[in-house]
């Protein structure tokens, strides 16, 4: 995937440097799928909230 030298056989060390990508690929796919799955469970909250401000806003 990536190579660091031309010569020599550096394949512990590529498969280190291939796993640590690999895993900030899927932690960042991750922390991705939580955010959005945290924005919409936020979702009815926030619109319960904009309906109580508009509300109190009418009344001032």
């Amino acid at each position: 995937m990536i190579t660091l030298q031309k010569k020599g056989d550096d394949s512990m060390l590529q498969e280190l440097l291939d796993g640590y990508l690999i895993f900030l690929v899927a932690y960042s796919l991750y922390r991705v799928v939580v955010a959005g799955v945290e924005t919409v469970q936020e979702m009815p909250e926030l619109k319960k909230n904009r309906e109580q401000y508009l509300r109190e806003m009418g009344r001032l």
